[in-house]
Formats: structure tokens, C-alpha cells, sequence
């Protein structure tokens, strides 16, 4: 199977052979960049959230779990957290 950044080289070089004024060339260009960046940048359908937990139980459960989930959502690790909490408070 052709994957997609592959479709779009092959569609530009037809694109562009095809067309002889150079500013129908620039516009194609720009049409797909445009497209590129859109399938490039799609949002993942998966949940990241997927726990029947909400509010201060989902909390302390990302805090006191002990893996590295609190260090990848809050980009702290738990202890140095909690002092931020306590010092906000």
C-alpha cells in the first residue's frame, strides 16, 4: 500500500508537469503543502483519559499511581507537585 506523503509527491510531480504557467505551478504548491499539513497534523482518536475516576480521585490516583503519569501530565514528579499545591495554597 502507497502510504499518503507518497500519493501527494506522486500527485505534485503529474501536477506539475501537467501545467506550463508558473503561477498555476506556486498555487499547486501551495494547495498541497496545505494538504500535507492537514494530514500531518490530525488530532489521535484514542482517549487519554480513560479512567472511571473524576476530580480529587482521579488526582491522587495520577499522583500516588506510581508511574510516570504525573510527570508527563504535569511535567513534575509527585513531590515536587505537592509543594506546589501547598505553596498555591
Amino acid at each position: 500500500m502507497i502510504d499518503s506523503p507518497t500519493k501527494i509527491a506522486v500527485l505534485l510531480a503529474i501536477a506539475l508537469a501537467a501545467v506550463e504557467d508558473e503561477k498555476q505551478r506556486m498555487l499547486i504548491n501551495i494547495i498541497l503543502a496545505r494538504e500535507m499539513d492537514k494530514e500531518w497534523m490530525s488530532i489521535s482518536k484514542t482517549p487519554y483519559h480513560d479512567d472511571i475516576l473524576t476530580g480529587l480521585e482521579y488526582l491522587k490516583n495520577v499522583i500516588y499511581s506510581g508511574s510516570s503519569r504525573c510527570l508527563d501530565m504535569f511535567k513534575l514528579i509527585p513531590t515536587v507537585f505537592l509543594r506546589l499545591v501547598a505553596l498555591m495554597r
